[in-house]
């Protein structure tokens, strides 16, 4: 049966009846009211909470007056159009009527949103889209536009944020479909809706590109520069910077007599952000993992291996899994652990829970665990001291069993808190610590699951398999803690070639199938992604691949060849990097060494202080080695785009 009521709260308020007159409720507090009821339909409420609640500065007499009006008010409206108004009164109490005949749009809205998002077994990517574009739809402006009670805010911007990640994913949805009208459509009102989500107009930008409409996106990069100059005094961030001088010089190659090779960096998605290109392959782990982080947040909590030789994806689909983790408001946090110089012990158990704590963290965190615990943890994690001021260190010496004793359960206790998500990379390098810890949170997950407590935290723990065999007190203990979480690591395997076709093409921005290309990558990578867009980038480089004047992907070698058989591709991914290493000009292979020897990751600063250069002549070298592909920028500092690259650099030293 059709709904007889319909109740459209996003974007104002209106009320309408199928085939009938719709009831006119008059007055804003009669309204305001009516949609509170509505949302809030789960519980009865009592007449003392709605007085305070809608009238907080009347006497309770007034109040209660006021509150009497205004049901009488519903009531009358809805008479008046021959309708049952869809509340029912008991006693003290007042609640809508859920059994009553009625839709409502902000909760078919969510209903689609969380569809779209979370989608269901085998749900397709266009059937995902499809209900994010209902959302979409049905998002005709913010919760009860026009009106401005207190307890409105807060339910509006979780329906606005909510309705940007949607619209975020449907444009990741329909690039990664090709689909890139549809695309666009959905970044151009992410930008208009959001417009200092400098992400969004980067692609819009991006898909008028792909679209071959490069001045709708300098135009957009207008709008963008007077956006962030007007509200915060800034300007555009260097990856939107770099897209917008290729963009621009690519528009006047088009007016202007145009050399015969265009600049493969103008144009290669790949070499403006490769972190920015969509996830290919990885439909099944994708799943797999995906399925944990929806038992975490339904309380049973566990823990994931994902394993895999270095280049072949593992860290870009744990990126993917943290966005689908984020879009379920699940806090994700990330450590690392570290091959050079001196760790410090737990390092990087410690870097991701130290990004999850706070004052108010630390302040939850002292009613969860015990005092000795925090103690404990004060050699680990001194900050507590300064939020928790009762604190005073161990009075005995702490071995290394009682410190991984406090330490898993401060990651449990963050669990119980909210539905925590931790990353932990580059296992292979980890000390006794952090692997000891692991192993006791895998058992004591384990048993809760076993005994029916719930625990919102899941743990993904990735590594090299090559390399943890080579250390066998690392090996032996991942061993130890596949068998304690009861699971199997999840192997990562190359790409196939279909999967390494579609990666060529991403990487590029091509809009046709370029087979014979597609077909020699792959024989060379045989499908590692490190390997595929190291390669890219090294003939990129040494212009052995080029856009022609017409945009089209060219070799020296397709006059007198037909698969691309000379295309001179080293057998490996360390010949691939080796040989971009050596095509760097002398400073700034100087600043890249520098950069190897003091991490993965490493800060300005610091840099700076390493080398005796001045400061323009090293920000210079770092954008250089950004735009070549060799660093990211990131919000604490600079880190290479992958650890091979830093492991190559730093051994050819």
């Amino acid at each position: 049966m059709s709904p007889l009521l319909q109740i459209r709260l996003l974007g104002g308020f209106d009320l309408s009846s199928k085939g009938g007159v719709a009831p006119a409720l008059r007055g804003t507090k009669p309204r305001s009211l009516f949609a509170f009821l509505a949302l809030h339909r789960a519980l009865p409420h009592t007449r003392d909470e709605l007085a305070g609640l809608f009238w907080p500065d009347a006497s309770d007499a007034v109040a209660r007056r006021r509150l009497s009006q205004a049901l009488w008010r519903i009531r009358r409206g809805f008479q008046a159009a021959g309708l049952s108004p869809p509340l029912i009164s008991q006693a003290d109490l007042v609640r809508f009527d859920e059994s009553a005949n009625y839709w409502l749009d902000v909760t078919a809205f969510e209903q689609a949103v969380r569809e779209g998002l979370d989608g269901m077994a085998g749900m397709a990517e266009v059937e995902r889209a499809s209900r994010l574009e209902r959302a979409a739809a049905l998002y005709q402006g913010e919760l009860m536009a026009g009106f401005y009670e207190d307890w409105i805010i807060l339910e509006r911007e979780r329906l606005r944020e909510m309705h940007l990640n949607a619209l975020e994913r449907l444009v990741a949805l329909y690039e990664h479909l090709g689909a890139y009208e549809e695309a666009l459509h959905y970044a151009r009102r992410l930008a208009a809706e959001e417009p200092l989500r400098e992400r969004a107009h980067y692609e819009v930008m991006q898909l008028c590109r792909r679209l071959n409409r490069p001045q709708e996106a300098l135009k957009q990069y207008e709008r963008l520069v007077a956006i962030l100059a007007e509200d915060l005094g800034a300007s555009p961030s260097l990856p939107v910077q770099r897209l917008y001088r290729q963009l621009a010089s690519a528009t006047k190659w088009e007016t202007a007599p145009r050399p015969q090779r265009a600049s493969a960096r103008m144009t290669a998605p790949l070499l403006v952000d490769a972190a920015a290109l969509p996830l290919v392959g990885r439909k099944a782990e994708r799943a797999q993992l995906l399925t944990l982080v929806d038992d975490a947040l339904r309380g049973a909590g566990g823990m994931a291996l994902v394993e895999g030789e270095a280049g072949v994806g593992k860290t870009r689909l744990l990126q993917e899994i943290a966005r689908d983790a984020a879009w379920r408001e699940m806090r994700t946090l990330w450590g690392r652990g570290r091959d050079l110089a001196a760790r410090p012990s737990y390092d990087a158990l410690l870097e991701a829970v130290r990004a999850g704590l706070s004052p108010l963290r630390a302040s939850q965190l002292a009613q969860l665990l015990s005092r000795g615990e925090l103690e404990t943890l004060t050699l680990l994690l001194p900050e507590l001291r300064d939020w928790l001021p009762q604190l005073k260190g161990p009075t005995a010496t702490v071995g290394s069993e009682r410190l991984s004793q406090a330490l898993s359960r401060l990651a449990l206790a963050l669990g119980e808190i909210a539905p925590h998500l931790i990353l932990l990379e580059d296992l292979h390098w980890a000390d006794a610590g952090v692997l000891e810890t692991l192993v006791q949170l895998a058992e004591t997950l384990g048993r809760r699951r076993r005994e029916g407590r719930p625990s919102r935290l899941l743990l993904i723990v990735s590594y090299r398999g090559e390399d943890a065999r080579e250390r066998e007190e690392v090996w032996s203990s991942l061993r130890r803690l596949a068998q304690a979480a009861g699971i199997h690591p999840l192997r990562l395997s190359r790409l196939a070639a279909r999967e390494t076709g579609e990666l060529v093409r991403q990487a590029l921005g091509l809009m046709e199938p370029a087979p014979r290309f597609e077909a020699r990558i792959y024989d060379e990578s045989e499908g590692n992604p490190l390997f595929v867009l190291e390669t890219l980038r090294a003939l990129m480089d040494e212009e052995m691949l080029f856009c022609d004047a017409a945009g089209q992907w060219r070799t020296p070698f397709d006059e007198t060849t037909r698969d691309y058989g000379e295309l001179p591709v080293p057998p490996g991914v360390v010949q691939v990097i080796e040989r971009r290493l050596r095509r760097l000009p002398p400073d700034l292979r100087i600043v890249l060494d520098a950069a190897a020897v003091l991490g993965r990751e490493f800060d300005y600063p610091l840099l700076a202080h390493v080398l005796t250069r001045s400061p323009r002549v090293i920000l210079d070298a770092l954008t250089e080695l950004m735009q070549r592909g060799f660093l990211l920028e990131e919000s604490s500092g600079y880190a290479f785009a992958h650890d091979k690259i830093r492991q190559v650099t730093y051994e050819a030293m």
